[in-house]
């Protein structure tokens, strides 16, 4: 089997040998071809996702029909050059002839099918927002290695946009001071939400902001979140709820993404844990648009959840917790000024500014979470603990007594009916209690030993 680089040899050989010009093609893949060179830069397929255009400042999908009308421009070009051409000659006849069988619809698409293959015009989904340190803003990109802000380029092949660039936010701080009085948590806050401006999943954690109602906690992300611009959505709560048969468009919606927040889920709601970890755990996503095909890409988000009622996860799983942060917000604004988000919204390149200032703190210290944060998460973890506190209510430790399976077990199943959990089968209870170091054994029958149950 001959290498690649031999049959590359031999095709040129051959080429040169019955005196073929490479580029002298006919039909649609000439026309492609002059598509390739008039467009490149201003044109982009992206294969399994579909057809770019660049603004100017970002790659834009397309989506009201620009690459067709490329094409039509390029076979307008093709008309007014072969007219130009001296009347009657065979390069003005094989021109207009090959304008001429691309203007059908399937010409058209044909030119557009081949155009998407072709060097210049084509590039990998995981091409897109390849370097995670660049943050795309409207005065240029941001390197935030260095600070540099040059111009735009469409050989960053970057697809999302910032809306603002930097300035002064003065009210923007005084309403940080407002809600947030906890310096500390001010400004792990704000190296949080300046993380987020890098493109790639360092930490592999996921922040609760957590708090009762008039806090001051959407403002803040919405206001956030606008600065990000395309960067940042809003996802649905259903993408970490537990929630069988979920189509994959939501996690779709993360790609190239920085900021993605989850706002409000009910009370009561089962977090998915398995579906946290491996949105929060940096590895490769695999997800599909409706009627589309599947794409595998590096996260680049950070998640951020937004909630009155901290869903219900479960208590005992290390790799979970590892990976929560719950972050307090405990300030009730009695008389909530109507006008703020406006305000706020006028002050976006000083926001951008104080993301930027935020990188650099996390850059220079990480994330480094506060007292405040990591007791919160504790309680949280401990509340969450559904066999802790049945295991604290209903049994005693004794190292010469022991409890049988069943006994235990029912005993459970009974306890979780009257407190509103989910009790789960023998099975799940017996692995969850060796995690909590009550492995059980045979004895005759088995039990669960250096434990005694106690009457109700």
């Amino acid at each position: 089997m001959m290498s690649e680089d031999t049959e590359a040899a031999t095709a040129d050989r051959i080429t040169a040998s019955v005196g073929i010009n490479a580029e002298d093609h006919r039909g649609q893949l000439r026309m492609a071809e002059r598509l390739a060179q008039e467009y490149t830069g201003r044109l982009l397929h992206v294969h399994e996702i579909g057809w770019h255009v660049w603004t100017g400042k970002y790659w834009a999908p397309d989506r009201d029909g620009g690459a067709m009308r490329n094409v039509r421009d390029t076979l307008k070009a093709g008309l007014h050059e072969a007219a130009e051409m001296a009347f009657g000659s065979d390069e003005s006849k094989k021109l207009y002839t090959d304008v001429r069988t691309c203007e059908s619809a399937a010409g058209m698409k044909g030119v557009l099918g081949i155009a998407s293959c072709l060097d210049g015009l084509s590039a990998a989904p995981d091409r897109l927002n390849e370097d995670p340190h660049l943050f795309n803003c409207t005065m240029g990109t941001i390197d935030l290695r260095n600070g540099a802000v040059r111009d735009h380029s469409p050989a960053d092949l970057i697809t999302k946009i910032a809306g603002c660039g930097f300035g002064a936010a003065p009210t923007f701080e005084r309403f940080l001071g407002e809600i947030l009085p906890d310096e500390e948590v001010r400004a792990f806050v704000q190296r949080l939400l300046g993380y987020a401006m890098l493109g790639t999943v360092r930490e592999h954690v996921m922040a609760i902001w957590t708090g009762s109602g008039k806090n001051g906690k959407s403002t803040l992300i919405e206001t956030v979140k606008r600065a990000f611009g395309g960067y940042g959505i809003t996802a649905e709560p259903e993408l970490l709820l537990h929630r069988e048969g979920a189509h994959p468009t939501g996690q779709a919606d993360l790609m190239g993404v920085r900021l993605a927040v989850i706002s409000e889920t009910g009370e009561g709601q089962k977090m998915s844990a398995s579906t946290v970890k491996r949105l929060c755990g940096g590895d490769t996503i695999r997800a599909r648009r409706m009627r589309q095909d599947f794409i595998e890409f590096a996260p680049s988000h950070t998640l951020i959840m937004l909630t009155n009622f901290a869903p219900k996860v479960p208590g005992d799983d290390p790799a979970l917790w590892r990976r929560l942060l719950m972050v307090p917000f405990d300030v009730v604004i009695a008389e909530p000024d109507p006008s703020l988000p406006e305000q706020l919204a006028l002050e976006l390149d000083g926001v951008l500014t104080w993301l930027y200032e935020g990188y650099r703190a996390y850059h220079q210290i990480g994330l480094a979470p506060p007292g405040a944060v990591t007791r919160r998460t504790a309680e949280y973890q401990a509340s969450s603990d559904v066999l802790a506190r049945f295991l604290d209510e209903r049994t005693q430790a004794n190292v010469n007594s022991a409890v049988g399976a069943r006994e235990l077990y029912g005993a459970w199943s009974t306890w979780c009916q009257g407190s509103g959990e989910e009790g789960g089968s023998e099975v799940v209870f017996a692995a969850a209690m060796a995690r909590h170091g009550h492995a059980k054994r045979k004895s005759g029958s088995m039990i669960y030993p250096g434990l005694l149950l106690l009457s109700q």
